[in-house]
């Protein structure tokens, strides 16, 4: 699983990113145009990020066509504002599939994730590098929803611990019977 840092870098990463390509593909699309196609792309890595770190390995590539779907066929057939909310909501979703399953998660996974797009509303106008990364940084707190990955989290860890311990205890029992052979 993966800890609170690089839920941050993948924030600061991802905000970066997004505020280079907002700056530079007005210039050849038009506004509007380039603005969902970076809405587009940002959400699109992070969900990656999302299917990649996802316990298991069932539904990822399934989760994967579905949203490019979406995201083809909303960006043909549906306003700019009602396909970042179609694609808010998908993101909330999977991540609550492939993180923290149940209703009341999603439930908060999805007040999470309007309140980042409330804050990024809001810090908008002073900078898009802001707006995205008071969005993906509200999004890091995901990791710390009730059922959601934190404690799997520790349980990992606690299984790695003691796998290695017994791992050490057989390897100087071993090395200590070969030393009595000899």
């Amino acid at each position: 699983m993966f800890a609170y840092p690089l839920q941050l870098a993948v924030a600061a990463a991802l905000s970066i990113v997004g505020a280079m390509l907002l700056a530079l593909l007005p210039v050849w699309l038009g506004g509007i145009t380039s603005l969902q196609l970076v809405i587009a792309g940002v959400l699109s890595a992070y969900l990656g990020f999302v299917l990649v770190q996802a316990r298991g390995r069932a539904g990822r590539l399934v989760a994967a066509t579905v949203w490019g779907l979406v995201v083809a066929g909303s960006l043909t057939l549906l306003e700019p504002l009602a396909c970042v909310v179609l694609w808010l909501v998908l993101i909330s979703t999977m991540r609550t599939v492939f993180w923290h399953p149940g209703a009341m998660s999603w439930l908060l996974d999805l007040l999470l994730v309007l309140l980042g797009a409330g804050f990024a509303l809001w810090a908008q106008p002073v900078s898009n590098a802001l707006a995205l990364w008071c969005f993906f940084l509200t999004q890091s707190l995901a990791l710390w929803l009730p059922g959601g990955t934190r404690r799997r989290l520790n349980h990992d860890f606690v299984s790695a611990s003691m796998q290695a311990e017994r791992a050490l205890r057989a390897l100087a029992h071993q090395s200590s019977r070969s030393g009595v052979e000899q």
